[in-house]
């Protein structure tokens, strides 16, 4: 794609910086994770531990994402209720 668009790597080099950049990690695709989970009413409180370079608002929306069971009955609420 680069070559396509006429775009070298040192198109992105900062001449007045050249320490600027990243090398970057690579990242599991898939993190176990066991919260304990602490129900108190209409709340729920997750702890859980995440291996560096994880984001918890990640973990956090599959937990809240739409159509979710609901804990008590099995009926299909969404996450907006």
């Amino acid at each position: 794609m680069l070559a396509e668009e006429a775009v070298s790597e040192e198109d992105f080099r900062v001449a007045g910086c050249q320490d600027l950049g990243s090398k970057g990690t690579r990242r599991a695709a898939l993190c176990p994770v066991l919260p304990e989970i602490t129900l108190s009413g209409s709340s729920a409180n997750l702890q859980f531990l995440l291996p560096k370079g994880s984001y918890a608002t990640v973990l956090l929306r599959e937990y809240i994402k739409g159509n979710e069971y609901s804990h008590d009955s099995r009926e299909r609420v969404s996450a907006e209720e």
